[in-house]
């Protein structure tokens, strides 16, 4: 699942105009709403205008449009490193993903991971988090600043049960895994 708000913005991030969300946001009624448009403003990766009804009554029966644009920290959210295509990708069509990696200690690794999540940490660092497919299955968080993203294979996994529930609290997710129904 992609932040629907922030790419739909994407789309027109150099014109400077406000476009109006409210096709987006009834078209997606399930997923979004005016609050979240007004928490990405206060976070500062949208501004939003709004007329008060003091400067423009509303007439009953029309839609008033809400207004947003996108602004440089959303643009810098979303294209993170232009890793971020790749990973959406992955995500979106729950596709392997294959980076080389440097930990922290020096030491390179080449990783093929099931991308669960795409976001920021606690620390505003672009991080995924995911399955490495191996025995154990084990779960794991890399942050993107030591990620070197290569051709991603065209395997593809499943969403199971445990990814799901292991998912760390502290990341803000930019975009997930559509948490469907899972096999136990």
């Amino acid at each position: 699942m992609v932040n629907k708000i922030l790419s739909y913005l994407y789309k027109f991030r150099r014109d400077g105009q406000f476009h109006d969300l409210t096709p987006l946001i009834n078209e997606n009624r399930n997923d979004l709403s005016e609050v979240e448009v007004d928490d990405m403003a206060l976070d500062g990766l949208i501004e939003t205008h709004h007329e008060s009804a003091f400067e423009e009554p509303h007439i009953s029966g029309e839609d008033k449009p809400f207004l947003a644009r996108i602004t440089d920290k959303g643009i810098f959210y979303l294209e993170g490193d232009q890793k971020f295509l790749s990973i959406i990708e992955a995500i979106e069509h729950q596709r392997l993903l294959h980076f080389a990696y440097t930990h922290t200690n020096g030491r390179h690794e080449d990783i093929l991971l099931a991308p669960y999540i795409y976001g920021r940490d606690s620390e505003d660092r672009p991080v995924v988090w995911g399955q490495l497919p191996n025995a154990d299955n084990e779960h794991h968080r890399f942050l993107l600043e030591h990620a070197v993203i290569a051709d991603s294979p065209l395997d593809t996994f499943e969403v199971d049960h445990n990814m799901k529930l292991s998912q760390p609290r502290d990341i803000e997710v930019i975009a997930q895994v559509a948490y469907g129904p899972v096999k136990y």
